[in-house]
């Protein structure tokens, strides 16, 4: 349609009760514009529509913020990745 790809995520279930969001990613000219807050709300959706007690991921140390604005908590200890400071975060749907 002619529109650019701005972001993109994944949802897994790696158990009937918990669906796994990853790779939130939104593309640097369009971040602060609200996509990555629609890709959560989606991830969110989507993982409730499928019957997912749970939203469990991994979010950057920068992203944070974001994702406990959203109601997540941080579900243990912060880990590396790739150089980038992640911490486990958990979603009750």
């Amino acid at each position: 349609d002619g529109r650019p790809v701005v972001g993109a995520a994944r949802l897994r279930r790696p158990a009937p009760e918990v669906a796994r969001g990853e790779r939130v990613a939104v593309r640097r000219p369009y971040r602060g514009e609200g996509h990555a807050t629609a890709l959560v709300e989606a991830l969110a959706a989507t993982a409730r529509e499928r019957g997912a007690d749970r939203l469990v991921g991994n979010a950057q140390a920068s992203a944070l913020s974001l994702f406990r604005t959203f109601g997540f908590t941080v579900d243990g200890e912060s880990f590396t990745e790739a150089g980038i400071e992640h911490y486990p975060v958990v979603y009750d749907l």
